[in-house]
């Protein structure tokens, strides 16, 4: 993938996380006021982790994608395998 498109795509998954963020209250409520009766707290706790996890990766996501374009590197451990990671 060129430099190029490497940043386009960072920067549009920082627009999403970012807007992600900002928005999922009302999000949320929407999904809630449209759910079955009694179902409120569940779909609150479901929709606001979903939400907030797709924000957060879609930030990290972004962040690295930036650091390709700025760098014109592969991003850390972007080769690393599990046991490069894990201690044990």
């Amino acid at each position: 993938m060129d430099r190029l498109a490497v940043g386009a795509i960072g920067v549009g998954m920082l627009a999403i996380g970012i807007h992600t963020l900002r928005t999922w209250r009302q999000d949320v409520q929407r999904i809630i006021k449209n759910s079955h009766p009694g179902m409120e707290r569940f779909m609150w706790v479901v929709g606001g982790f979903t939400y907030n996890f797709v924000a957060v990766m879609s930030l990290l996501f972004g962040c690295l994608l930036s650091f390709s374009f700025v760098t014109g590197q592969d991003w850390p451990l972007h080769h690393a395998k599990w046991s490069d990671l894990w201690p044990f």
